[in-house]
């Protein structure tokens, strides 16, 4: 494809709040899990592919629930 310009497992945005390394970051409809630390604006890595493990808030959603 030539309109192909890299993979998407990692993408780099500005940081929608201050966010720390391993906090899950939800922008629209885009979903990741900060691959760095990052001030408001700032450059941030987020990883959209893989298995991670995480702290369940106690007011997380349960599966299947809206």
């Amino acid at each position: 494809m030539k309109n192909f310009v890299q993979p998407g497992d990692n993408l780099t945005i500005p940081a929608p709040a201050d966010t720390i390394s391993g906090d899950v970051v939800i922008v629209n409809s885009l979903i990741g899990i900060a691959a760095v630390s990052a001030k408001t604006g700032e450059p941030l890595t987020i990883s959209t592919r893989g298995v991670f493990r995480l702290v369940k808030d106690a007011e997380q959603i349960n599966l299947g629930q809206q």
